[in-house]
């Protein structure tokens, strides 16, 4: 009875981290497909206005990458002690500006519970945190 039990907290654990990796991972892809997309495009022209258009929208794709991946190294980097003690909470996120889903750390957690482990946290500003 008990495995069941844990079976199926393990599965719905499992389908959480399933939606958290989709939206994560299209988060990385979309600007990265748009890129290559629009240097297809930039490939088929020869007019320099065009080209230029499709130069700025290229940078605009990148620059949106890479905030997103500035802020989650930021988010990793600035966890203060205010919020460690509820980092692991469903849909905490440290700041307004989060994009993720306030999910991740919240999945890890109830995963290492299921399995009677534990996990803990320490953090310092600018320099980062580490999970245990």
């Amino acid at each position: 009875m008990v495995f069941l039990i844990l079976n199926d907290e393990l599965t719905k654990v499992n389908a959480e981290l399933d939606r958290f990796m989709y939206s994560t991972s299209h988060d990385l892809r979309s600007p990265i497909s748009s890129v290559l997309g629009l240097i297809q495009l930039t490939k088929m022209t020869n007019d320099p206005e065009e080209i230029k258009r499709y130069i700025e929208m290229i940078e605009d794709r990148l620059v949106s990458l890479n905030k997103f991946i500035k802020d989650i190294s930021d988010y990793s980097r600035n966890a203060c002690k205010n919020f460690l003690p509820r980092i692991f909470e469903m849909f905490f996120q440290a700041h307004e500006k989060s994009e993720g889903s306030g999910l991740g750390l919240y999945i890890v957690k109830e995963a290492i519970c299921k399995l009677n482990g534990t996990i803990e946290a320490t953090s310092k500003l600018e320099v980062g945190s580490q999970f245990m």
